[in-house]
């Protein structure tokens, strides 16, 4: 990795978590450059604007996203084991305390409607969907599987699972304990036998 490269990722990893914390409109490149010992001038040779820089932290953030949660629930096979692996990524991830803020793609979500720029809001999404489809996809393969039943509604399923582990998300905010993650995985146990085949 160049010195030019390197300096870029520092600069990715530490906006990451600065917007994890203040939201991507707090994320400001006075406030980076001082965070990672910069200046402004050195922030912007890598980022030409404020814009550059919010849609390259959402991108940053995706791929800790994918390293810490997507990769390990891929190595596991398709179906129930697979659903039960993302569901336990899932809650490690936020426990290993990826972002400090929490999970730093729901937060943007929550942020869109205060992110003008269609460009940042383009990048939040894209991800966001991406990991939505995921989901979905989990739960279609495990109905091909016959591990499921065939008249399961993947949409609906993959809304409940999804709000599940969002609960859980919210729970841990607000309690400021770890309780909540053997209530949701408990329900998503519920739910998985729900459906099963």
């Amino acid at each position: 990795m160049s010195r030019k490269d390197s300096a870029k990722e520092l600069i990715l990893n530490q906006a990451v978590q600065m917007a994890s914390v203040a939201g991507l409109n707090g994320l400001t490149i006075g406030s980076l450059a001082e965070a990672v010992a910069m200046s402004k001038g050195g922030i912007s040779a890598h980022f030409k604007s404020k814009i550059d820089l919010q849609v390259a932290t959402v991108e940053r953030a995706a791929e800790l996203f994918h390293a810490a949660v997507l990769s390990n629930v891929l190595a596991e096979p398709a179906g129930i084991a697979r659903l039960y692996k993302l569901c336990d990524s899932w809650f490690g991830f936020l426990q290993q305390g990826v972002f400090l803020g929490g999970c730093f793609l729901t937060n943007a979500v929550l942020e869109l409607d205060d992110l003008a720029d269609s460009e940042v809001r383009a990048a939040v999404l894209h991800d966001y969907q991406d990991y939505l489809n995921f989901i979905e996809q989990c739960i279609g393969e495990t109905v091909e599987l016959g591990q499921f039943r065939a008249n399961t509604p993947i949409a609906a399923l993959a809304f409940q699972f999804h709000g599940i582990l969002i609960a859980a998300l919210v729970w841990r905010a607000v309690r400021s304990h770890e309780a909540q993650f053997t209530t949701a995985r408990a329900a998503i146990g519920n739910l998985i036998e729900s459906y099963r085949s």
